[in-house]
């Protein structure tokens, strides 16, 4: 989160006693720009930008569709990529894409590199939720997949690393387990972000059943930026719920920093490291989905479905609603890109798959259809330098 990470970093002195400024004023973020994707099915969407184009990947149906905009093509080109779950995507410093998906077991890998022909990268594992993370300053890719890897009936988390010469093996991080007089701990929930140097963060859930809802916990947290942790323990009962993309890091100049969400019981949850440690940012005090975040701020829908822009000035956390045209969107599930442009993509209160976004800088007459298409195209082109200058 680079700019605003420095910015919430002179504020985290003062967010020891959690003593944050949080300004819910008239203020809102207005977007540039709203345009429908496509109907798609609950939680399962993602997306990526690259210089002069937004990436889209979602499932419908039974089927995952990869959706691409540019700023020579204002109407979307959808591909369909074939039957599967759980689509993943991610860009690098390269302009370089790649998509990932789960279909009976294995994991997919599919993109421009191979021509668009699905490339099994990993098998044996049901159910496998992949989510995709690169760097940004550097090539290759990680992932992480959440799924029954060991056939005992529990959900695994494992990690694979591609450094641009082909996927490693699969890598177990956290094994579900039970074990009958002595309970269990189990995984359902993660996120990665990758770091320049090969190293990352993983954002899970852990639920441990002592055999009895009085002595069980669960736990929403992140380990990274060396052997440093946060989270937050609630009683069983409780409620957690992570977004895929609940954890964001960035370590362009060798200082490594990144940022973590999740939202318990309804209440939001976030969590900052430069470096040093990680320390709260927001404890709780806001009710919302769990958000998504990024290297310049987080986006979650409120109790009332409000869309909700997170980030941060000299006096501390800013939190606006996102609007168009002059009304505050609702939706759900939504997701968040955002450098000096800011990209958003969520379900609205149709179910419609919508991507929206606002501009640092856009040409006259912004009410005119043809002048917020020309500014997506000047935005999008953009992206990979701004993507270098912090």
């Amino acid at each position: 989160m680079a700019q605003v990470l420095k910015k919430l970093g002179v504020a985290c002195a003062v967010v020891a006693c959690l003593a944050v400024i949080v300004s819910t004023s008239a203020c809102a973020l207005n977007l540039d720009l709203l345009i429908p994707v496509a109907p798609a099915d609950a939680e399962q969407y993602d997306f990526a930008t690259t210089s002069g184009a937004a990436h889209v990947v979602y499932k419908s149906g039974s089927n995952v569709y990869y959706a691409t905009i540019t700023k020579d093509n204002m109407n979307w080109t959808i591909r369909n990529l074939g039957a599967g779950n759980w689509p993943t995507i991610a860009t690098n410093k390269f302009n370089q894409l790649i998509v990932a998906y789960e279909n009976g077991g294995t994991i997919y890998e599919v993109g421009p590199h191979n021509n668009w022909t699905p490339t099994a990268i990993m098998s044996g594992i049901a159910g496998g939720k992949p989510v995709l993370s690169s760097p940004f300053f550097a090539s290759g890719w990680q992932m992480i997949v959440t799924g029954n890897y060991d056939g005992d009936s529990y959900a695994e988390v494992v990690r694979l690393s591609n450094s641009g010469s082909g996927w490693s093996s699969p890598e177990l991080l956290f094994d579900s387990w039970f074990m009958s007089g002595m309970g269990g701990t189990y995984y359902g929930q993660a996120s990665i972000a990758a770091f320049a140097d090969g190293s990352y963060a993983v954002a899970r859930e852990e639920d441990y059943w002592g055999g009895n809802a009085s002595w069980s916990s669960k736990w929403a947290g992140v380990s990274g930026i060396g052997s440093s942790s946060i989270g937050v323990s609630t009683g069983w009962n409780s409620s957690i719920s992570l977004s895929r993309r609940a954890v964001s890091a960035i370590s362009e100049d060798g200082s490594p920093a990144a940022v973590f969400a999740c939202a318990v019981d309804g209440r939001v949850y976030v969590a900052l490291n430069e470096g040093s440690g990680w320390t709260w940012i927001l404890n709780g005090s806001n009710t919302g989905s769990a958000p998504s975040v990024t290297w310049t701020g987080g986006v979650y829908a409120d109790a009332n479905g409000v869309l909700q822009f997170v980030t941060s000035n000299e006096q501390g956390l800013v939190i606006d609603p996102l609007v168009y045209e002059g009304t505050q969107l609702t939706g759900s599930r939504p997701l968040v890109w955002a450098m000096e442009d800011k990209f958003f993509l969520y379900r609205d209160s149709s179910g419609v798959l919508q991507l929206g976004a606002s501009f640092v800088n856009v040409v006259p007459e912004p009410t005119s259809c043809v002048s917020l298409l020309i500014g997506l195209g000047s935005s999008l082109g953009t992206v990979a330098l701004r993507r270098r200058h912090r």
